[in-house]
């Protein structure tokens, strides 16, 4: 009986061992497949305004459908003219739609781009911090057109429920400028007392240099494609699967 109760034992601490080797060598793979970082594409957007200018970059992998709508509107002039309508110290400061808040008149072409609605890209691995740039919409999940906000504080209600699409690389400075512009609430929104206008924004490409300014990750590029295991993963999987069947030899040969 004692006998028994021995190997019983051994048996399952030795499978015990092989399994927590296993777990512990995936575990510390886990950054390299589920801890993905927000990058930004080459391309910068300035934003020229009544109050200083700001700029931004936009998470080309990680929200491609929105980054690069976005890209386009603003390659399309949407928001020259425009204004920023809203400015709700700590939660966000927001673009209006260049349909309603452009005083320039639109051509056909801009008229049809400003009109496009696009799906919700919902990722809770984007958090919405201060200096993220997120989709404007209304109750319809996709009913986002071009009207974006710039957040002025750490929101975690909004991740997974609004769509970022990237953030302020330079001129974060400016935010805290806005927060001190005189507003008054109109309705659910509060909206400064002057109107801050977009004067005109340009785009140009980086050479891929680190940012320190950047609110989230260096000035980088992400590669085409992110497979969920990497030639890291195989490698920390092929170990623990090594252990764990070393384990088991172990095992056999002792009690054959």
């Amino acid at each position: 009986l004692k006998l028994q109760f021995l190997y019983f034992i051994d048996i399952h601490m030795t499978w015990t061992n092989a399994v927590a080797a296993f777990v512990s060598l995936f575990l510390i793979q886990l950054p390299y497949v589920s801890s993905q970082q927000a990058y930004l594409g080459n391309e910068r957007v300035v934003m020229q305004t009544s109050m200083g200018d700001i700029e931004f970059g936009f998470y080309v992998y990680e929200a491609p459908i929105t980054s690069n709508h976005m890209l386009q509107c603003f390659k399309m002039g949407l928001f020259d003219t425009n204004h920023i309508f809203r400015v709700d110290k700590g939660f966000v400061a927001q673009v209006a739609s260049a349909s309603v808040g452009r005083q320039a008149t639109m051509n056909t072409v801009q008229k049809e781009l400003s009109r496009v609605k696009i799906p919700g890209e919902f990722n809770k691995q984007l958090k919405h911090v201060r200096g993220v740039l997120s989709m404007g919409r209304k109750k319809d999940p996709n009913s986002a057109t071009n009207s974006f906000s710039i957040l002025l504080g750490t929101k975690p209600h909004m991740d997974g429920v609004y769509a970022p699409f990237g953030e302020v690389v330079s001129g974060m400075s400016l935010l805290s400028e806005l927060e001190k512009v005189p507003t008054h609430k109109k309705g659910m929104f509060v909206m400064p007392d002057t109107r801050i206008d977009i004067l005109s924004t340009f785009i140009y490409e980086t050479n891929n240099q680190s940012n320190p300014d950047s609110v989230r990750v260096p000035v980088i590029q992400k590669p085409p494609s992110s497979p969920l295991f990497t030639k890291s993963s195989w490698l920390f999987f092929s170990v623990g699967l090594l252990v764990g069947v070393c384990a088991s030899l172990n095992f056999r040969v002792r009690f054959k």
